[in-house]
C-alpha cells in the first residue's frame, strides 16, 4: 500500500517509513514471506465504559452449529467511544429432500 488517498496524516498513521502497514493484527511470516494473522494488538474494545472481548464473542458465535466462521473488531462511536461490529459467514444449507 501506497498510502490513503489524498491524506497524508491518515498515511503516516498507518505506514511507517519502512513501508509496513500497521493494521492491529499480529502475524507470523513463513520462510516463503507468507502471513499467517495469529491474533490482535488491540484484543479489547471499550464500550460506554465496558470491556470486551472480541475474542471471547467470537468463541461464543462459534458455538452455534451454523456459524462457520466469524470476525468481531471496534469501531469508533460517537456516543459509545468503540461499538462492535459482527460479521458472520454461515454455513451452507443442505437442500430439502
Amino acid at each position: 500500500m501506497l498510502g490513503c488517498w489524498a491524506e497524508p496524516e491518515k498515511t503516516a498513521e498507518a505506514v511507517d517509513p519502512e513501508g509496513w502497514m500497521h493494521t492491529g493484527d499480529l502475524a507470523v511470516m513463513d520462510e516463503d514471506g507468507y502471513l499467517a494473522i495469529t491474533g490482535r494488538i488491540k484484543d479489547m474494545v471499550i464500550r460506554g465504559g465496558e470491556n470486551l472481548y472480541p475474542r471471547e464473542i467470537e468463541e461464543f458465535l462459534h458455538t452455534h452449529p451454523n456459524v462457520l466462521d466469524v470476525q468481531v473488531i471496534g469501531v469508533t462511536d460517537p456516543k459509545y467511544g468503540e461499538e462492535l461490529m459482527v460479521w458472520v459467514r454461515m454455513r451452507a444449507r443442505e437442500p430439502s429432500r
